[in-house]
């Protein structure tokens, strides 16, 4: 006999994405910005920028999202990172969540 899983309109209806135009084009400026590092002197930086609720945290997860975390032989490596700028807007803030998000167990100390 098999089980057929009930589904929740509303928990589908949440995670139902619409891939625009926009969010289409974040993902190529970042792939072109991943696919240029380390081939040129000078880093490479986007500057994502657009209204309130336009998508833009949800393309950088996207992006982010499909880049997992691997293990090496030398250790964990991940390649993509997604930090937001914390309120404080202070150095110590910020390398916090850098080290937050690449799971550094200690980053708040």
């Amino acid at each position: 006999m098999s089980v057929v899983p009930t589904i929740d309109p509303a928990n589908t209806i949440k995670h139902m994405r619409i891939k625009t135009g926009a969010f289409n084009t974040i993902q190529a400026c970042l792939r072109e910005a991943l696919d240029e590092a380390g081939t040129t002197a000078t880093p490479s930086c986007k500057h994502i920028v657009g209204r309130s609720r336009t998508g833009r945290s949800f393309a950088l997860q996207c992006f982010e999202s499909e880049f997992p975390v691997r293990r090496e032989a030398d250790g964990l490596r991940k390649e993509v990172i997604y930090v937001q700028t914390p309120s404080d807007g202070t150095v110590k803030g910020l390398m916090s969540e850098i080290l937050c998000a690449l799971g550094d167990p200690k980053y708040n100390s």
